[in-house]
């Protein structure tokens, strides 16, 4: 067993970088977020994003046979772009597995569109492959340079990953996160999306039978391993692109380790096509549904706060005045996947998108009152403790932070195009209508189909306008005379007023910054300024 931590970005190890030494070459990425965001964190660290394209495929693609067309019309689409001479599709373990056949693949797509195409090797299962070649040895084969400076296009950034956003929630004291990849799913994680400071987060060292006869043996024996030091009494698996294509038997494995080493253990399912958002809800609904099994509470009453994580909303402190608030109320705060419950809580607190599904499971099946709310601002904030007393005091029912008074005075024209997670863009737009803005519109990276039907379960979903390219968030944009949104967003919106709201489900751990998040001082401050 491996153990991950944080480093910064280098170009050391990065194949990308020697390629990225000729002006007339651009990188195709495939694969699982992971492989896409490993590639895309470099390319921003060396303002590289205009040489670097990727599609976003799902697992589905890589079952049914349309990965190898969609990638081909991503080829065809970046052959277009002036300026491209070369174009590297730069292969993941899922392309490998399925095992493309990627010689045709450079002659039939250089043949179409008149350009240099070449697949090259990467990742562990690449490097297995008999036709690696080091990214040195690999620049050798191509033509010359022409040195002409590729078009600049703007680059929507990949989200977090499932596996990765799962590890940032699942924080619980003596628990060892344990992701199942062969290396190349960690990287990311290393260089951009793990907390820096965070302890017992490991990888599993995999060997090529592994791929070819299962991860279940090798998980097993290194995990009992790790597992006999004193200091680590949980442990959670959490699966990635290989484990979960393989097929492999998670809750099963889980259970065996379980049963050898004496140790609470869980599985959490995550394919790596999935962002932070789809994994972290699911992750927390399986933990919530342990909640079923409590019992009521006793002279403690507990307020269990849902889809909080670093990632996903920023510095914990932001919500030190409510948490002072419960505690005056005699309630104590709980975090899921941070705290462990020994009863039913007496409210459920729901702080962003990913706590939705657990929260509704939790409140129908477990009666427990629920409240959607992040507030910001005095009169928020004056209403949420208002909310909190009345749901514990009745001890069932819902209460929602959304645009609810018609009749404040609409004293500012501004069209504002809020981006970000809705339950928190609702937040910072009702903060807006209580100082004159009325035009005001919610924007929302919909990854998957999935991230929207939770966006839809958000209060005031009917604000909210969806995106997935960079030509539907573009059009967001042409509406907007200020835009707030994450840093790396900022190229879609040329010419607007734009207010940087770091997120970490895009910009990773370099948006954490103190006093940040959604009830934070940092974005207070921005607000109160317009």
């Amino acid at each position: 067993m491996l153990t991950i931590k944080t480093e910064e970005v280098t170009d050391e190890g990065f194949p990308m970088a020697e390629f990225w030494k000729r002006k007339d070459t651009v990188l195709v990425c495939g694969g699982s977020i992971p492989c896409i965001r490993e590639a895309y964190v470099l390319a921003v660290e060396k303002n590289k994003t205009d040489r670097l394209a990727y599609v976003p495929l799902t697992e589905e693609d890589y079952v049914l046979g349309t990965a190898e067309e969609r990638i081909s019309e991503k080829i065809r689409s970046v052959s277009r772009r002036k300026g491209v001479e070369v174009i590297i599709f730069y292969l993941s373990c899922p392309d490998i597995l399925i095992r493309m056949d990627f010689k045709h693949m450079e002659e039939r797509l250089s043949r179409e569109t008149g350009k240099t195409v070449r697949c090259f090797f990467r990742g562990p299962l690449g490097k297995a492959e008999k036709g690696y070649e080091k990214a040195e040895d690999f620049v050798k084969h191509l033509p010359p340079d022409r040195e002409e400076a590729v078009e600049e296009v703007p680059l929507l950034p990949p989200p977090v990953a499932d596996c990765a956003g799962i590890s940032d929630w699942f924080m619980q004291e003596g628990t060892a996160n344990i992701l199942l990849t062969p290396a190349g799913c960690r990287s990311c994680m290393v260089h951009m999306d793990m907390m820096a400071g965070q302890e017992h987060v490991y990888y599993t060292k995999t060997e090529e039978r592994d791929y070819v006869f299962g991860m279940e043996e090798t998980t097993e024996t290194q995990t009992e391993e790790l597992l006999k030091s004193g200091e680590l009494h949980h442990f959670a698996l959490i699966s990635s692109a290989v484990p979960s294509f393989t097929g492999m038997d998670g809750e099963t494995t889980a259970a065996r380790i379980a049963k050898s080493a004496g140790k609470e253990g869980i599985f959490f399912e995550a394919d790596g096509f999935h962002d932070i958002l789809w994994g972290v809800s699911r992750a927390e609904r399986k933990w919530a549904e342990n909640l079923r099994l409590l019992p009521k509470e006793g002279n403690k009453k507990t307020v269990l706060i849902l889809g909080y994580s670093p990632l996903l909303c920023g510095d914990i402190h932001q919500y030190d005045a409510c948490i002072r608030f419960l505690r005056k109320e005699g309630l104590t705060p709980l975090f899921s996947g941070r705290n462990e419950m020994t009863a039913l809580p007496s409210l459920l607190w729901v702080v962003s998108s990913a706590g939705l599904s657990a929260a509704q499971y939790a409140a129908e099946s477990c009666g427990i009152p629920l409240l959607i709310s992040c507030p910001v601002g005095d009169h928020a904030f004056s209403m949420w403790q208002k909310h909190v007393r009345n749901l514990v005091s009745a001890g069932q029912g819902k209460a929602v932070l959304k645009i609810h008074n018609m009749d404040i005075p609409h004293t500012r024209k501004e069209k504002v195009l809020l981006v970000g997670d809705p339950v928190h863009t609702m937040a910072a737009a009702h903060a807006l209508w209580h100082r004159g803005f009325s035009r005001l519109r919610l924007g929302a990276y919909a990854w998957t189909a999935e991230d929207r039907s939770l966006y839809e379960m958000a209060p005031g979903s009917d604000w909210v306008r969806y995106f997935k390219t960079e030509a539907e968030l573009e059009n967001l944009g042409k509406e907007a005379d200020m835009v707030v949104a994450d840093p790396l967003l900022q190229p879609f919106f040329k010419g607007k007023e734009f207010i940087p709201f770091p997120w970490g489900a895009l910009s990773g751990r370099k948006a954490l910054l103190p006093g940040g998040g959604i009830m934070g001082h940092v974005i207070w401050e921005k607000l109160q300024k317009l």
